[in-house]
């Protein structure tokens, strides 16, 4: 089984909501595709959708833990992890996508 559709979701992590894409590359593997991550992982015994969104919410926290700041859906106005010095260097690490909302 493959599909190679592109599923968007928007899951919440710690109050901030992060959207992000799925796609199904196998019977039991997984894409996914957010800002600053790409990630393939095997999805057996969950729905993709579930598994998609526990990657997501796990490379939110890892980069985070790693003072990289990922940019979410809520506001423009991204505050910056103390550890990070150069304000224009998170949204680099984060993929340098623009924001998924409009303004």
């Amino acid at each position: 089984m493959t599909d190679a559709e592109l599923n968007y979701f928007i899951h919440c992590v710690d109050g901030a909501n992060y959207g992000a894409w799925y796609r199904v590359i196998s019977s039991d593997q997984l894409e996914v595709i957010g800002a600053g991550m790409l990630e393939t992982a095997e999805y057996g015994g969950y729905s993709p959708e579930s598994s998609a969104r526990s990657m997501l919410e796990n490379f939110v926290r890892q980069q985070r833990s790693l003072g990289i700041a990922v940019p979410n859906l809520e506001s423009d106005d991204q505050e910056e992890p103390d550890s990070i010095q150069d304000p224009g260097r998170a949204r680099q690490d984060a993929g340098g996508l623009p924001r998924l909302h409009p303004k």
